[in-house]
């Protein structure tokens, strides 16, 4: 959608796509839904978690992050995209991960869903 939105034809090939995906101004437009994206796909795995929201964050965000190191930096088109998008987006996908989680978490606290604390031995 973002590349088509900037080109008055459909890019015939890969090197056209990421030819138009590698200008500044779509690049960073990226950067932004990308961590946008980020925070709502850290909150959704905080959400099946149901607790230790932060914990499965986490755990969402290192899967995520390692995808996205080779995608980026080993495969077939790293050399693709400018090297300051491939920074940001390795920098904020897991803060912004974890951001969602927290949210979820917060979320969670305040609308009184707290887990049931398990009972300890009877004393």
């Amino acid at each position: 959608m973002l590349v088509g939105s900037n080109s008055e034809t459909r890019p015939p090939d890969y090197a056209a796509y990421y030819a138009i995906l590698s200008r500044p101004g779509v690049a960073a437009t990226k950067l932004v839904i990308d961590s946008l994206a980020a925070v709502w796909a850290g909150y959704m795995a905080a959400k099946v978690a149901g607790d230790r929201e932060l914990t499965y964050g986490l755990l969402a965000a290192l899967v995520v992050t390692v995808q996205l190191a080779w995608q980026h930096l080993a495969g077939e088109f790293a050399g693709a995209t400018p090297w300051w998008m491939r920074a940001g987006l390795l920098l904020t996908t897991a803060p912004a991960m974890l951001a969602g989680a927290w949210v979820r978490g917060r979320a969670r606290v305040l609308m009184g869903n707290e887990p049931a604390l398990p009972e300890g031995p009877a004393q």
